[in-house]
């Protein structure tokens, strides 16, 4: 019996004995990572493999591929374990694989791929750093004027400026870091970022903004250039140096600011936050009413407190007292219906009072002006009644409204904001676009003096305004030598409402007028071709008693023809008649311009360009009659490895002459009329450089 059972054992027998998980020499190889693929490896760390069977000695070795690189060289193999230990060089860092292959002679057989994650230098998981450097040259080479021109301050310059950006990105464990520095530099303090804040201590190279922001899952700080936050009518989003920290959890996201009342620039208080007295700080709350629909219904709350100095900031130049003011406000946004019924209202109640000022006051004994609070609300409902509705294959409807509601009390002000006050403001317009014919008409009204105060004027503004654009070569594809149309009329009435008491006001002292605007157009596009025709129309039409005839008209008439002769060459042909007429005096006068423009690129990077342009004014009062006529060439040279953008710099060189000249009759009487031709030539060159 044994003996007869045995020969069907054996197979059974060995196979037992075989380790489990081995195969024969001639199975498929197949491989499998041994660490976690969703972990970060450093760049220096070990891989381990193991493979379904060992490699045929003499026949078959492995590649293990990593960014297009084999650091098979590198491995080490035990038997079905192979360990990659990337000592002297690192892998690269990021989310990729790593692909084995199996080389036997020429042929390469993939046999596994592995998720590879491997951090950057520093332990980051991902970390950029992005520089960039462009220098800029503006320069005159030569320049002549005539006697009756006055010439330049400089005939001759050569003025660089540069502009640097250093941008970085790291992100670690669910963190991110990221910073932007640009700065700015010239040669001339002229040119310098704070020249009119400073004057010659002004320095050459400045500092223009910069910013670090981390975030980290709901938590965010951002340090820097902010934006705010967006009240309409108490914190208006503008740009500024300060702090900024928010948290989100669920449905609500709470954020805290504190910033510059301006906006600055430069090396010092680069937080924004040096000056107590200058300062604007909110908190900013936004809920999510429905938050399985985000957006659908939203709440928005803002705090404010700030105070400003007398300093509009760095870009312009004004003369202000130190202000002060505290609010509160609430928005709230809805949407519905897939989008098409938006809304969106907004209620801000501020108290503004002016803060001391010993730059104005000195030692000048003044009353201080007591405090005010005063509320504002703006709201704007829009609703997509047809979108994209059909009328058949062809044509489609879209059809929508919005309404617009604002009112801002006398004396409202806020520190961050600039909505104007003692205002309210009704409008709404009506779009339709019938397949490619599109519509739009609005209607608007604007009065002021909401108090209604008896020696204060009242005026009252009504805007009516319809626009339609018709593009029949769209329309009729067959046609494509139709032109596409459009039209625009508007119509302004602005006028006094009743006559201010104690105020001497006159009938013709009070305003009443009517402005009315006509806009026509066509434009034809062919192959090469293409042409353009402008109408405009303008009345300004006063009907106060005493001044019904001091009205103003003025015509325009432009015709502009184009023609692209070949791929690398385009030249352009402009005229215009213009005509003004005041009817009172019935002065009248006329403009004429024609002009030729012409552009070639013989090559890649070169362009070559001119213009001509021709001007005779006439003046029907003074019988004054000015021509004038101006002419530019320009040679631009693009060099550099050229990018997908276009080369990494561009010179130019430019050559620019005008000549001017007036002339009156001899029986016009026009006391100082200067005389004599005047005349300007100069030679400019210009050069912008991607250094980085």
């Amino acid at each position: 019996m044994r003996a007869t059972l045995l020969p069907l054992l054996a197979p059974a027998l060995l196979a037992a004995q075989v380790p489990q998980g081995t195969v024969g020499p001639e199975a498929a190889l197949t491989v499998a990572a041994e660490w976690e693929s969703a972990r970060w490896l450093r760049a220096d760390a070990p891989l381990t493999l193991t493979l379904s069977r060992p490699l045929r000695a003499g026949a078959e070795r492995l590649a293990l591929v990593v960014g297009g690189s084999d650091f098979a060289g590198l491995a080490a193999h035990e038997g079905t374990r192979v360990v990659l230990r990337p000592r002297g060089v690192r892998l690269p860092a990021g989310e990729q694989e790593l692909v084995v292959y199996v080389v036997a002679g020429d042929a390469w057989t993939e046999v596994g791929r592995a998720p590879l994650r491997v951090l950057a230098r520093g332990g980051f998981e991902s970390a950029a750093v992005t520089p960039a450097l462009t220098l800029n040259n503006a320069g005159q080479l030569a320049e002549r004027t005539s006697a009756a021109e006055p010439p330049s301050p400089r005939r001759t310059f050569q003025d660089v400026t540069g502009s640097a950006s250093l941008r970085s990105a790291l992100r670690r464990g669910g963190g991110e870091l990221v910073t932007q520095w640009n700065v700015v530099g010239a040669n001339a303090r002229a040119q310098a970022l704070r020249f009119q804040l400073r004057g010659n201590a002004a320095p050459l190279v400045d500092l223009a903004d910069w910013s670090a922001a981390f975030r980290r899952g709901g938590a965010s700080l951002t340090a820097g250039t902010i934006t705010p936050g967006q009240q309409r009518h108490l914190i208006q989003g503008s740009v500024t140096r300060g702090v900024s920290a928010g948290l989100a959890r669920g449905p609500a996201a709470l954020t805290l600011v504190a910033a510059s009342g301006a906006s600055i620039v430069g090396w010092d208080n680069l937080a924004g936050l040096a000056d107590r007295n200058h300062q604007i700080r909110a908190a900013l709350l936004g809920v999510e009413l429905a938050p399985a629909h985000p957006g659908a219904l939203r709440l928005e709350g803002t705090l404010l407190d700030g105070a400003v100095r007398p300093d509009p900031g760095f870009t312009r130049g004004a003369v202000v007292s130190a202000e002060r003011s505290a609010g509160r406000g609430f928005a709230l946004g809805a949407q519905a219906l897939q989008q098409r019924v938006r809304l969106r209202a907004e209620w801000s109640d501020s108290r503004f009072e002016p803060a001391p000022d010993e730059q104005l006051t000195g030692d000048t004994t003044v009353v201080a002006l007591a405090g005010t609070r005063r509320q504002a609300r703006w709201g704007e409902l829009a609703v997509d009644l047809l979108r994209q509705h059909r009328l058949s294959d062809r044509v489609a409807v879209d059809l929508a409204g919005v309404v617009r509601h604002e009112r801002v009390e006398p004396l409202f002000r806020s520190v961050a904001a600039s909505a104007p006050a003692d205002r309210e403001d009704d409008a709404g317009e009506l779009s339709l676009s019938l397949g490619s014919l599109a519509l739009r008409a609005a209607y608007a009204r604007t009065g002021d003096n909401l108090a209604r105060v008896p020696s204060v004027l009242r005026t009252l503004t009504r805007t009516s305004t319809a626009n339609a654009a018709l593009p029949l070569a769209q329309l009729l594809p067959s046609r494509p030598w139709l032109p596409s149309l459009t039209a625009s009329v508007a119509r302004t009435h602005a006028r006094a409402d009743g006559t201010p008491t104690n105020g001497d006001f006159r009938p013709v002292d009070l305003p009443d007028q009517v402005s009315d605007v006509v806009d026509a157009g066509a434009q034809w596009t062919l192959t090469r071709w293409r042409a353009a025709y402008r109408y405009n129309r303008s009345l300004q039409d006063n009907r106060q008693p005493g001044r019904e005839r001091a009205d103003f008209l003025s015509g325009v008439h432009a015709l502009t023809l184009g023609v692209a002769p070949r791929a690398d060459a385009d030249i352009t042909l402009e005229a215009s008649d213009e005509r003004q007429v005041q009817r009172e005096s019935d002065e009248r006068r006329s403009l004429r311009r024609l002009g030729a423009t012409a552009s070639w690129q013989p090559a890649r990077f070169t362009q070559l360009s001119a213009g001509y342009t021709a001007t005779v004014s006439r003046d029907g009062a003074t019988a004054l009659r000015g021509t004038q006529a101006d002419a530019r060439a320009e040679l631009s040279q693009g060099f550099g490895a050229a990018a997908a953008a276009g080369p990494r710099g561009r010179a130019f060189a430019r050559l620019t002459w005008l000549s001017a000249e007036t002339r009156q009759r001899l029986d016009a009487l026009v006391p100082g009329l200067p005389a004599g031709r005047r005349l300007r030539w100069s030679v400019t060159t210009g050069l912008t450089f991607r250094v980085l």
